[in-house]
């Protein structure tokens, strides 16, 4: 990775080594986080690596027959993709807005109990069938895209600012001319409902910018 480093204004190579990647973290989201401007990226490729279908939607693609060429795998992803994800040259995203959400056991039953009260035994249901999905040693999955389309919210919006209605954890500027307040206004709707029908709180993905202490904690509150 070739990166400008923030703090000395000089450009620097970090090797893998350094970076520590995981599912959806790094050093440039936790430990460094806005220290480096990612610039330039080399990845190694295996010529003959082999098909990895841990994702249910590409599992589903080649469910009677396996892919046989990289070539394949490619299309089914950029197919899944595409039926997911706004297409970035007619409707503006920063991809997923909010991270999926990684519970304990004991989590995981505050939150049945909760859902019993508010979202009915339908959610309850679908929740079990999750834990059983999901399960392994980081603990239990539960994708926050349902999360936010049981709580009512699927295609949410306020001004310019929009929920994909093909997918919740999409915010898009649906407009064209959405304002960072109608965003984080619409985030903080998400936040507050989900918080208060669930008990969980769902954390916001991107890298927030430009808006003092005050704001953020005006945009990330949650109901006492």
């Amino acid at each position: 990775v070739r990166a400008w480093d923030t703090q000395t204004g000089a450009v620097t190579r970090l090797m893998k080594s350094e970076c520590h990647f995981g599912y959806r973290t790094s050093i440039f989201n936790t430990t460094h986080r806005g220290r480096y401007l990612i610039l330039h990226v080399v990845f190694k490729l295996q010529k003959q690596g082999l098909p990895n279908l841990a994702y249910q939607g590409l599992r589903e693609a080649f469910a009677e027959e396996p892919p046989s060429t990289p070539g394949q795998m490619r299309s089914a992803v950029i197919r899944i993709r595409e039926s997911k994800l706004p297409n970035p040259a007619e409707i503006g995203s920063a991809g997923s807005f909010f991270k999926n959400i990684i519970l304990n056991e004991s989590e995981f039953d505050r939150l049945l109990s909760c859902v019993r009260e508010t979202l009915g035994f339908e959610v309850i249901a679908n929740l079990a069938a999750f834990r059983e999905r999901f399960s392994n040693g980081d603990g239990i999955k539960i994708p926050t895209a349902y999360i936010i389309e049981a709580c009512g919210l699927k295609a949410a919006a306020l001004g310019g600012a929009a929920l994909s209605s093909n997918h919740a954890l999409i915010m898009t500027n649906s407009t064209g001319n959405a304002t960072s307040h109608q965003v984080m206004s619409l985030a903080r709707r998400v936040r507050q409902t989900v918080h208060a029908k669930t008990g969980l709180t769902i954390h916001i993905e991107p890298s927030l910018m430009g808006f003092s202490p005050e704001e953020l904690d005006d945009y990330l509150s949650l109901p006492g």
